[in-house]
């Protein structure tokens, strides 16, 4: 039988006056708005990662064209030199078509896995074996291509293929044709290297996105902008280049969350982006919309919310940021408290071990209390507004000696918001919470306790 069923007469209620607005250190602080520079056209300039994938679009150019290239001579080797002029061949083209084809074949092997290796460096656990896996792919594709260019310059340089005039006439122009194909497509390979190179190691451009989308400080933040990079890459080679292109790092952390949920490391990888660009001005709003639409995302931070591994520390932080900051936006709110068991996991908040997630869960609770169907589901939580009120003690029993004065002070105020918001429930829902409140044996102490430290500093 629900105990509140049975409360019929209204109780004197307590009337203090808590500002509505208290800053704490886990909201966003007002600040003045930064709006995104215009191009002369008016039209909103491209967001910093947009510099990533257009270098992925032109680096996949040049790589498919080397590829196009590279399969347009093996198939003129096979099929008009080694097939059409084997007999008349020299010894010496002979040999050079052959070692041309094994050492692009091993250069074409060699990129093949290299993209899967950097994949793989990006993660702490992976690091040391595939970033030396890495390099050893990148130099054999150098010396591979070095090596093409060398000999296919050396033969068209050279030009002395031997046999009789009859023989030489379209043996000639065939070999021009294979060793210009070689040459062209090492060539578009060293070039891409080279942009590579120059965009990435010398103009720093990783390093400089990241700061801009304020991931450079960011936990993971880099490797977040590295993985983003190659995964754009590698779509353009796999798909059309301009899949690339449609890639932008807020649905890039989505899907991390939800796609790969049966992997920590990208949980917290796609929580710690959306946490970086919800926390920037220029990047804040246009995070939270594309975050509010997405129902699944949603429901998995409402999920991390009740994780509790110590491995799962990091990623429930910053799960809880989100939601605190989604439940700012009303419409957001009710969308939140429609997921089953939503309130359950954010009251989990409050039975944690830091200190931060305490505040951050009546945080989010506080603005929960704005809807009225929200202050109902909040008081039939089970033991929930024991715990909120356990909160409004200055000398807290758990948090006295575990945290700074000022803390308990935040988790106070925090915690007496969300019980004025309570109080002030309008109709029955209203009588039966401030009846309940009334009913935890420590809510008038700790109350009073308040306004004894305020009348002291008054004094």
């Amino acid at each position: 039988m629900d105990r509140r069923a049975s409360f019929a007469a209204p109780t004197p209620s307590i009337r203090i006056r808590i500002p509505d607005q208290l800053p704490t250190l886990f909201e966003p602080q007002k600040a003045t708005p930064h709006r995104r520079p215009c191009s002369n056209a008016g039209e909103e300039v491209p967001s910093p990662e947009r510099r990533l994938t257009v270098l992925a679009l032109q680096l996949a150019v040049l790589e498919k064209a080397a590829s196009r290239l590279g399969t347009l001579a093996f198939v003129w080797a096979t099929v008009v030199l080694l097939g059409g002029f084997a007999i008349t061949l020299g010894r010496t083209d002979f040999w050079c078509i052959t070692c041309l084809l094994l050492i692009e074949g091993t250069r074409i092997l060699g990129r093949g896995h290299e993209l899967e290796w950097q994949h793989q460096a990006t993660w702490r656990r992976h690091r040391p074996v595939s970033s030396a896996i890495v390099r050893a792919f990148s130099w054999m594709q150098l010396l591979s291509a070095s090596a093409c260019v060398s000999l296919s310059l050396v033969r068209l340089l050279h030009q002395h293929y031997g046999g009789t005039e009859e023989a030489r006439t379209n043996r000639h122009a065939a070999l021009n044709i294979f060793y210009g194909l070689a040459l062209a497509e090492a060539l578009l390979f060293l070039v891409e290297k080279a942009l590579w190179q120059w965009k990435v190691g010398h103009r720093h451009l990783l390093e400089r996105v990241a700061e801009d989308c304020n991931l450079l400080g960011a936990a993971g933040g880099e490797v977040a902008v590295r993985r983003f990079f190659y995964d754009s890459y590698s779509c353009c080679l796999s798909g059309s280049i301009f899949d690339g292109l449609r890639m932008d790092l807020v649905s890039y952390a989505d899907d991390l969350i939800t796609v790969g949920s049966q992997y920590h490391d990208e949980q917290s990888l796609g929580a710690s982006i959306l946490v970086a660009l919800a926390e920037s001005d220029r990047f804040a709003d246009a995070t939270l919309r594309k975050i509010a639409v997405s129902a699944p995302t949603i429901e998995r931070l409402i999920e991390m919310l009740s994780w509790k591994g110590l491995t799962e520390r990091e990623v429930r932080r910053s799960a809880a940021v989100l939601v605190s900051m989604l439940t700012g936006r009303k419409h957001v709110a009710l969308r939140i408290t429609g997921i089953p068991g939503a309130i359950e996991s954010v009251a989990t908040l409050l039975y944690a071990d830091l200190d931060e997630l305490n505040l951050l869960g009546l945080s989010i609770l506080d603005k929960l209390a704005v809807d009225h169907d929200n202050c109902d589901r909040i008081g039939k939580t089970r033991d929930l507004l024991d715990k909120i009120i356990s909160y409004s003690s200055i000398d807290h029993g758990r948090l006295a000696t575990t945290t700074p004065r000022d803390m308990r002070l935040k988790a106070v105020k925090q915690s007496l918001r969300v019980v004025k918001r309570l109080a002030r429930t309008t109709g029955n829902t209203g009588k039966l919470l401030r009846r309940e409140l009334t009913d935890i044996v420590f809510t008038v102490s700790n109350i009073s306790e308040v306004l004894q430290q305020y009348d002291r500093k008054v004094q």
